[in-house]
């Protein structure tokens, strides 16, 4: 009985464990189709990445002419101006005195003009008649119809009315002189008015009010900053070692951080290159980003140069995988994907050099899935 008892167990324990059936074989892996490229001799420029500061192409800090209080600011940071917009009063009544004054003087000098043009036109108009008068005389005393005393009185009439139409010929010149004179005073005098209203020299928007309402200003002290619209710049030193290597024929990149947090590349244009090193042996270049593109001055961008070419070893952009801090590719190995950290080097063209890591002729996974690991078998649409 207890023979025949342990028997049935011994039985049921070996269907447990999968007896009468064999080990069972464990499962295969699909297999991924995968795109692939290959590790291979190219010409890639070096990159030259350096840090910038996103500026506005026009800024404007208007500051005082004059010395006054500030009467008003309308100015707020933030807010778009159009051209010739009022943004700040000074207090200019002085000024304001001095050109209703200097117009005053005008408005006599343009009338005294007139009253010495009129002058001249009767004298002209006297001295027509003294010569007509001496003619007549003349030909009278030709004739012994008149006397000696009458030509005397005839001649030193007409003389007369000669030297006060010269005269007045003078004055008009005199006062077309002080005409001009008080015209260059008025417009000095409303110019110098004019300082004690600041107003937008173009449109754009108020980054910076320097001063409040009540405040006392001096020549040359700051009231409103005002970038024009019409684009952004990034200003960016470099240092001279770097500067050399630059392919300044080449466009550069500009790489920033868009509000979502992303990042976005956009080409440039280097608008200017300082010619001469800093203090610090440095350049600073202004690369122009291209209109339409949502930045706001002060924010970092980073500039990437091409420098010269060199010929190496390198795969496509988007074979490469980032683990963590390690930069790896999947090497296609009879039907299968091997995990291998490279070291890698410059990017241009959109490919990667790899300087170790890697031989000449290996295939890689191009666009790998995040599910693709160290094993996985794949299948291959070809070489792109």
């Amino acid at each position: 009985m207890k023979q025949a008892t342990l028997i049935a167990v011994v039985a049921v324990l070996s269907a447990a464990c999968g007896g009468g059936g064999g080990a069972r074989e464990p499962a295969r892996r699909a297999a991924v189709t995968v795109r692939i490229g290959a590790a291979e001799a190219r010409d890639l420029a070096e990159r030259i990445d350096v840090g910038g500061t996103v500026r506005a192409r026009t800024v404007a800090v208007l500051t005082s002419r004059i010395v006054g209080q500030v009467r008003e600011i309308s100015a707020r940071p933030g807010a778009r101006v159009r051209a010739g917009a009022l943004l700040a009063v000074l207090d200019g009544r002085e000024m304001e005195a001095n050109r209703d004054r200097a117009d005053a003087l005008l408005t006599a000098a343009a009338q005294g003009r007139t009253a010495a043009e009129a002058d001249k036109a009767a004298a002209e108009a006297a001295l027509t008649l003294a010569a007509a008068t001496h003619a007549r005389i003349a030909r009278l005393r030709e004739r012994r119809s008149a006397t000696a005393q009458e030509l005397d009185e005839a001649q030193a009439a007409l003389s007369a009315a000669g030297a006060r139409a010269a005269a007045a010929a003078a004055a008009v010149s005199a006062a077309g002189a002080n005409l001009t004179g008080a015209r260059a005073a008025a417009e000095a005098a409303r110019i110098s008015a004019s300082y004690g209203r600041i107003v937008a020299p173009f449109t754009g928007i108020v980054t910076q009010r320097h001063v409040e309402a009540g405040a006392m200003t001096m020549p040359g002290t700051p009231v409103v900053t005002v970038e024009q619209d019409g684009g952004h710049q990034v200003e960016a030193s470099m240092d001279e070692g770097r500067a050399a290597r630059v392919n300044w024929s080449a466009n550069p990149r500009i790489v920033y951080s868009a509000p979502n947090g992303d990042d976005v590349t956009v080409e440039g244009r280097v608008v200017e290159r300082a010619a001469a090193l800093d203090n610090a042996h440095t350049i600073v270049v202004k690369v122009a980003l291209p209109a339409g593109e949502s930045l706001r001055t002060g924010m970092f961008a980073r500039v990437q140069f091409s420098g010269s070419a060199r010929r190496t070893l390198a795969v496509p952009a988007d074979a490469l995988v980032q683990r963590g801090q390690l930069d790896a590719v999947f090497v296609v190995s009879d039907g299968q994907v091997r995990y291998r950290i490279v070291e890698i080097g410059r990017e241009a063209g959109g490919f990667v050099e790899v300087r170790s890591g890697l031989g000449a002729g290996e295939r890689v996974v191009r666009g790998a899935p995040p599910s693709l690991v160290d094993g996985t078998p794949v299948t291959t649409e070809g070489r792109q």
